[in-house]
């Protein structure tokens, strides 16, 4: 009996230990609970902390893009406004200048399509019907080609330098002006207008220009060096003749195959030109001046018929010039002959018109 109340008071011992170590499991358990309660508390705080801030830039960012566009739009409002300012004021300048173009074309189409020709007397004649109605009209350029071979150099240089204040890199424009002070043999201004345009720009008919300054200054090399870029750049080599001074060069520097090839080539593509305007003096002379170096018997009749067809005098003293140089290295009768109808030519008729 005394063993059995023994036994249950054991067991009773045991239930108890089992439920106190129990209890104390649950407390370790409550207080695990209460402790990740906390931090997961404080994780969620965080986070609202950190979406707040993010919402405040969000809104700061999307006030700001709103304030950016209203900018922008008014931005654009303004430019529409002067936009269509601008377009009302170029309707208002057409208005205005509307009947003087409609003068102004049809004597510059009909100066050009006479200068084209060689029939510079009347080319002469519309030119200045133009400039009465538009002074510094970009198309005068051949007007003042005429001005400069007809030994009127102020004239075409005042021209020119006015086109230039409205258009400054017009590389054309430069090249006449140039043209213009080699003609009055100012040979240093010349260049200096004119070489960064071949040089550096590499205009074909600055090239060219630079490389007659050259020719004209007896540089003789390095004008023909020019004259090879010129070939090499310009088409249209017959507007230039680049040929036919590369070919006097080379005759000067007593290159007499190579200048004799140039001048057939020279021959063949002013010749060509010559179909479409027969009467051209200019051209002609040209022609002239390359069958002499080729030797042909009629070069002395070729400059003739030059003369007779009215060739601005400049083109005439320039072409002596050119002759003279060859007469040193190369003199021939016919060279002679021909630089003394020149003269003559030039001489008489500058006295005859004042110039």
């Amino acid at each position: 009996m005394g063993q059995v109340v023994d036994s249950l008071a054991r067991k009773d011992i045991q239930d108890l230990q089992i439920s106190i170590e129990n209890s104390k499991n649950l407390s370790q358990i409550a207080d695990l609970l209460i402790s990740w309660t906390g931090i997961i508390f404080t994780i969620f705080a965080v986070i609202l902390v950190i979406a707040s801030i993010y919402t405040g830039i969000q809104i700061n960012e999307i006030r700001k893009t709103k304030e950016e566009i209203k900018n922008t739009l008014s931005e654009a409002k303004i430019a529409l406004k002067k936009q269509n300012q601008a377009i009302e004021n170029l309707k208002i300048e057409f208005e205005k200048e509307k009947d003087l173009h409609l003068k102004l074309i049809f004597p510059l189409i009909e100066g050009e399509y006479s200068f084209q020709r060689g029939e510079y007397d009347k080319a002469f004649h519309h030119y200045n019907e133009a400039k009465e109605i538009s002074p510094n009209h970009p198309w005068l350029k051949n007007f003042n080609w005429l001005l400069i071979n007809t030994g009127r150099f102020e004239e075409a240089i005042q021209n020119i330098e006015n086109l230039l204040k409205r258009t400054p890199d017009d590389k054309e424009a430069k090249y006449y002006l140039a043209h213009a002070y080699r003609r009055k043999n100012q040979l240093d201004i010349a260049e200096q207008i004119i070489k960064p345009v071949a040089l550096e720009l590499k205009y074909p008919r600055a090239i060219y220009e630079y490389a007659s300054i050259l020719l004209r200054k007896n540089d003789f090399e390095n004008a023909q060096k020019m004259f090879i870029e010129a070939n090499r750049s310009y088409v249209r080599h017959s507007d230039l003749f680049s040929y036919l001074n590369l070919s006097i060069t080379q005759t000067i520097l007593n290159k007499h195959e190579f200048a004799k090839d140039n001048a057939m080539k020279a021959q063949q593509l002013i010749e060509e030109e010559l179909l479409k305007t027969p009467n051209n003096a200019h051209l002609i002379l040209q022609l002239g001046v390359a069958k002499l170096i080729i030797n042909e018997e009629d070069s002395l009749e070729t400059v003739k018929l030059s003369i007779d067809k009215g060739l601005p005098i400049e083109n005439a003293k320039s072409a002596i010039d050119k002759l003279e140089k060859i007469q040193k290295t190369r003199p021939t009768v016919q060279i002679s002959e021909t630089i003394e109808m020149l003269e003559k030519y030039y001489y008489m008729t500058k006295n005859s018109t004042n110039i």
